[in-house]
């Protein structure tokens, strides 16, 4: 009945936070109606691959953010708003400033842009400094955390973001994507074999579950949260 319904129809479906849901049966769900609404388009945001072959995957990169020897002024850069707005949430009196703006910046590259960080970072300007922030991100990742009552779950902690990815994960897969914590500028398969034991296949599926991201060198590397998390498993 639903892809009777949908088969006449000019339909964006949009299924968000996909991986969550990712079971064969959800997938084969997706895959049927595709083929039975020929006019369907679906959206599908997640950090794991459906492995379907009508499947055209765009990666999400982190919001631009100045790199330290930026030329561009920093308050035109995405990231740098982002936290700027959210900390003005906290403290309507918050503004950059030449004292805070390079923290800012700071803070924007240790999180390699990524919007959710950026927006747990800035909910501490209540109660601690910008370099304070700074601090504590360098430390680990524990502070990137929201108590908010109308934000999911799943989104409260950049912890529980990256733990139910690990989970999802093999024994062996948690030990390679461990293991290549020890490089720390990203590595190629060769040397991931090397000291890692691990296989093309494993990487592939790290890359698939978005825990790494093979570069046009050939390179694979990670976010730099990702990184301090894996450090973690060592």
């Amino acid at each position: 009945a639903l892809i009777g319904y949908l088969r006449s129809r000019d339909i964006l479906l949009v299924l968000d936070d996909f991986e969550h849901v990712l079971t064969p049966r959800n997938v084969e769900t997706v895959a049927r109606l595709l083929a039975g609404a020929a006019t369907l388009r679906i959206i599908v945001t997640s950090r794991a691959r459906l492995q379907l072959q009508a499947e055209r995957v765009i990666e999400i990169e982190g919001l631009p953010y100045p790199a330290a020897d930026a030329a561009a002024p920093a308050a035109d850069y995405a990231a740098i708003e982002l936290f700027t707005r959210r900390a003005r949430q906290q403290d309507a009196a918050f503004a950059l400033s030449p004292t805070t703006m390079e923290p800012v910046a700071h803070i924007c590259r240790a999180v390699g842009g990524m919007p959710l960080a950026i927006e747990l970072a800035a909910a501490w300007t209540r109660t601690l400094t910008i370099e304070g922030i700074l601090d504590e991100i360098t430390r680990g990742i524990d502070i990137l955390t929201a108590t908010m009552h109308d934000v999911p779950p799943r989104h409260r902690s950049m912890r529980a973001v990256f733990a139910a990815s690990w989970q999802m994960l093999t024994a062996e897969e948690q030990a390679v994507f461990a293991g290549a914590a020890l490089f720390r500028g990203g590595f190629e398969t060769a040397a991931a074999r090397a000291v890692v034991d691990a296989t093309p296949q494993q990487l592939a599926h790290l890359v698939d579950r978005s825990l790494l991201r093979r570069t046009p060198d050939g390179r694979y590397r990670r976010h730099p949260l990702l990184l301090q998390y894996a450090t973690e498993q060592l």
